[in-house]
């Protein structure tokens, strides 16, 4: 179950709804196959998942037929989009992590992150492109600071608050 976004569900069943709107929006609609392939996973566990969705009326789901999201599907949806995007553009602008590492890492906080830290997030965000500052010189300091860190980036390797704390 996600522990701190509120839906109720687990990461695996967002992770679907996450699809499920991304396939509307992107294709006009959802099919059990296009998802499978999305996930690379079988279409009997997508099979298995819709229905998990269908009971909880957070789809609409037929077999053979197309896959829509009901309304309280479609905003639970679109909160874990946005949860994803903020988390995304937080590692990638603020954390400077290389898109891939970025884009993994997003996909598994999205389903644990409190809203109150996703709202601050996008405030900091947001905060950070409005502010007036010579953006090449502020650039350049950080791409200095972290020069040595980037190494470490996608290593695995966690580091000494990490490691101490027993995380």
């Amino acid at each position: 179950m996600s522990k701190g976004t509120g839906t109720g569900l687990s990461s695996s069943l967002e992770d679907y709804l996450e699809i499920i709107h991304r396939l509307e929006s992107s294709e006009g609609s959802a099919k059990s196959k296009a998802i499978a392939d999305s996930l690379g996973i079988s279409q009997a566990s997508v099979t298995a998942a819709l229905k998990a969705l269908a009971a909880k009326d957070l789809i609409h789901y037929k077999p053979y037929s197309q896959v829509r999201l009901t309304e309280q599907g479609r905003t639970i949806a679109e909160s874990v989009v946005r949860r994803h995007e903020i988390l995304h553009v937080f590692f990638r602008r603020v954390l400077r992590l290389p898109a891939p590492v970025a884009a993994a890492n997003a996909c598994r906080v999205e389903h644990e992150v409190d809203p109150v830290v996703i709202d601050r997030l996008a405030e900091l965000v947001a905060f950070l492109e409005t502010v007036e500052y010579s953006a090449e010189a502020l650039d350049a300091t950080y791409e200095a600071y972290t020069r040595g860190l980037d190494k470490d980036v996608g290593s695995g390797r966690n580091d000494a608050a990490t490691t101490s704390s027993g995380s």
